[in-house]
């Protein structure tokens, strides 16, 4: 998150990976780190791409409710 300090890091084997677990409604800041096998095979990770989640929505549309107003 571009506000707090959490960091994961996961090794991805294949050419696509999703982000699981991410709060809705949140910046955060993605760095791609590369690395092969061997001395030096690690080396400063690239650019900051800063995305926002989508905001979460109702889970469920029986969540609405109709209230009746009434004018006076």
């Amino acid at each position: 998150m571009t506000s707090g300090s959490w960091t994961e890091t996961h090794a991805v084997t294949s050419p696509n990976y999703k982000l699981w677990h991410l709060d809705p409604d949140t910046e955060y800041e993605i760095r791609v780190l590369l690395t092969r096998p061997g001395e030096g095979g690690t080396g400063q990770s690239g650019p900051a791409l800063v995305t926002r989640t989508k905001c979460a929505g109702l889970s469920n549309p029986s969540d609405l409710h109709n209230v009746p107003t009434c004018d006076s």
